[in-house]
């Protein structure tokens, strides 16, 4: 394994005194560091399972340099399979979504059901001397982990993960009331996507956690009354905005504070 010294050198004594160095924003060895261990090992959202609701349904994702296809197999099965040719790694897929019974490679014709299997490949006898050579009964690779959590559909390339309810711990809470709105549940559309050049924890922290900025950039939504709190309040405690160690959320929201009361207002009245 790499030596990642020169890479954390100054940043845990910096964080642990409250500053974050402006270096690690475009420090590629620490990309290459967090690569390996944060996204290398966590489970990354990829697809909802509405966006995939037929047989032969497929969409495209990516989790860093790797693209998959999500696919609903002729079995009813979701599948996360590597977007890659068994034969020379030619990209299988190159739509972003589709419904397909099989995938042909573009390159050489190999072809895969949508469960994985390989069930084409050309001149196998000629080129091969047939299974002898290259058995046939092989398939696209898989995700190493694959998991879903009330229709979310998660991947994680370590094949030692823990399980995805436990990885998710209590933010299963957060995810259980959002996506229980309704009997019905959720339906994705699709992702809209934006390419920024920018280091991607810039933009964890403006959705994860600055609400400071709302007030300013996004002035509208505040007037229109979208925030419990009076607007007042909100920029008096900074808390509120970007949470300090210690702080409470914003909307008064936790699990342990929270769980039963929002299971009583979800218990049916008549």
């Amino acid at each position: 394994m790499a030596d990642h010294g020169a890479a954390l050198d100054g940043v845990t004594g910096a964080v642990r005194r409250g500053m974050i160095p402006a270096h690690i924003y475009n420090d590629n060895a620490l990309f290459d560091l967090e690569k390996e261990r944060l996204f290398g090992r966590a489970w990354m959202f990829m697809a909802h399972e509405s966006e995939i609701p037929h047989e032969g349904d497929y969409v495209v994702r990516r989790v860093l340099d790797d693209s998959f296809v999500i696919a609903r197999d002729s079995d009813g099965a979701v599948r996360a399979m590597f977007n890659m040719c068994l034969h020379r790694g030619m990209q299988l897929c190159r739509a972003e979504m589709g419904n397909a019974s099989n995938f042909r490679c573009p390159y050489h014709g190999w072809t895969y059901r949508n469960d994985g299997r390989l069930t084409g490949l050309p001149f196998h006898r000629e080129a091969y001397g047939g299974d002898a050579g290259f058995p046939k009964d092989q398939t696209l690779l898989s995700a190493p982990n694959l998991a879903s959590y009330n229709g979310l559909i998660f991947v994680s390339l370590d094949a030692r993960a823990e399980p995805l309810e436990d990885y998710l711990g209590d933010f299963r809470f957060y995810l259980d009331y959002y996506t229980k709105q309704s009997a019905g549940g959720l339906e994705v559309r699709g992702p809209q996507r934006w390419r920024i050049k920018a280091n991607w924890k810039i933009g964890a922290e403006n959705f994860a956690g600055d609400m400071y900025h709302t007030p300013h950039t996004h002035a509208s939504i505040v007037e229109i009354g979208l925030f419990r709190e009076p607007k007042a309040q909100k920029r008096k405690d900074g808390a509120t905005y970007w949470a300090h160690r210690g702080a409470e959320p914003p909307t008064n929201f936790h699990p342990a504070a929270s769980r039963n009361a929002c299971a009583m207002s979800a218990t049916p009245t008549t």
